[in-house]
């Protein structure tokens, strides 16, 4: 209930940025555990559902106040360079920047994480059911 209440809309953007990374990342480990382990494709696919299920459930946990590390938060930040159009003079809501993940407050960051690895894992899941 609290998710829901915690839910805007500008939290958009970085659910559909960390989903579509997840799950890029995660059909390529797929491959190659298929290729290289000669791991069917399906198990792959299923075991890394598990996986973001399992992460999923952290972030769940990290919401409802648990203290538990927060390893998404810090492991794949990248640095920030300088945008070159910032500044132009276009109309309305244009020239606001969009938020991004880091500028979230903690709760919002463990909200995408929460909705971004449910994504990921079922269509993970279902992919790897369906083959």
């Amino acid at each position: 209930m609290r998710f829901i209440k915690l839910y805007q809309r500008y939290m958009l953007r970085p659910i559909v940025y960390q989903s579509s990374t997840r799950l890029a990342f995660s059909l390529a480990i797929a491959l190659l555990l298929r290729e290289f382990a000669a791991t069917p494709l399906p198990w792959s696919l299923i075991a890394l559902a598990a996986v973001f299920l399992l992460l999923s459930w952290v972030a769940w946990l990290r919401l409802d106040g648990a203290r538990l590390p927060a390893l998404d938060h810090r492991l794949f930040r990248a640095r920030k360079r300088k945008d070159p159009f910032a500044g132009g003079a276009m109309a309305d809501y244009l020239d606001e920047k969009p938020i991004s993940f880091e500028e979230l407050t903690n709760e919002e960051r463990d909200a995408c994480l929460l909705v971004s690895n449910l994504i990921a894992a079922i269509i993970l899941g279902t992919a790897g059911a369906l083959l």
